[in-house]
């Protein structure tokens, strides 16, 4: 087998570490697989070029080391081009590593991708881009830019995210939007809207988590809440895993949707990724788009 690693030497766990030291961990790791290995340490600015480079070889197996954004350019990429690919946990959050069960153990998850199995998942696009997870509006977005104001860092416990979600609370901002399904408005003041490739379990979690990842569909979840008791109430909700019995949670089922705001500029996070759009955004399914490599079962059994 011809395999070869990429790693973007800006991202997450890479960033924190040694990444050449990182890179020779890899290596090894694939070549005691006994693949034909090849790792490519790469910048940001340079991931986009390599990713076009490698969709047209011959590699028989490429594995992706990096964050949430990392994963959804090697997505755009490499699934346009139908080339499978693995996702390394190099990431702050790995959350399509852990939707499909990889190892978040770097050593395990080499092998575990390597005599893997390819399967084919649904992604979503919203104004021409894609999206793997969701694309939010409102309360989510707004604990990205609390990230940004307090100079970066990770959000993976309650220490860190504590701060920012009572300063949301407080400022107790609302979105005003129109979500158009099949040529029907539903026009409220929200919130938060997201919407999600396929439904999220309800379980208590810091990373929300889909079971079905080829379902065909866009899950819209929409918050009506309004004043700072019902902000707290939607953390807490989201938290615990019990947004269906929240009364201002409405969950809305599309295959494509447009959402109108009157707002010029709107903050959009899309896998994990925060920007600056211009309303109306356009979001569709494309069902099985990306062809992933997901572990053997003993190696999914570990992950779960």
């Amino acid at each position: 087998m011809k395999a070869v690693a990429v790693l973007n030497a800006d991202s997450g766990q890479v960033v924190h570490a040694d990444p050449e030291e990182l890179a020779r961990r890899v290596r090894e790791g694939m070549e005691r697989c006994g693949a034909d290995t090849h790792v490519e340490l790469v910048h940001a600015s340079e991931l986009s070029d390599t990713l076009r480079r490698l969709a047209d070889s011959d590699a028989d197996r490429i594995l992706i080391g990096g964050g949430d954004g990392t994963t959804r350019s090697a997505a755009e990429i490499l699934g346009a081009a139908g080339k499978p690919f693995g996702v390394l946990p190099l990431g702050t959050f790995n959350l399509l590593a852990r939707e499909l069960q990889v190892p978040l153990d770097l050593d395990e998850s080499i092998p575990a991708l390597l005599r893997g199995e390819v399967k084919h998942i649904d992604a979503g696009r919203v104004n021409g881009r894609l999206f793997l997870h969701n694309a939010t509006l409102g309360f989510f977005a707004r604990i990205m830019r609390g990230r940004e104001r307090g100079r970066g860092g990770r959000l993976d416990s309650w220490r860190r995210v504590a701060p920012i979600l009572i300063d949301i609370v407080r400022r107790n901002e609302r979105l005003h939007v129109d979500i158009e399904i099949e040529g029907k408005h539903d026009r409220l003041p929200a919130a938060a809207v997201m919407v999600a490739v396929n439904e999220y379990e309800e379980r208590p979690s810091l990373f929300p988590h889909r079971e079905d990842l080829a379902g065909g569909e866009l899950v819209i979840y929409v918050g009506t809440h309004h004043g700072p008791l019902d902000m707290l109430r939607l953390g807490v909700s989201l938290a615990g895993g019990r947004w269906r019995q929240d009364p201002n949670v409405r969950m809305l089922r599309a295959r494509s949707l447009v959402i109108h705001s009157p707002a010029r500029r709107v903050d959009m996070v899309s896998d994990g990724e925060i920007e600056r759009v211009e309303p109306p955004l356009h979001y569709e399914v494309l069902p099985q788009h990306l062809a992933v490599v997901v572990p053997g079962r003993e190696a999914s059994a570990k992950a779960a």
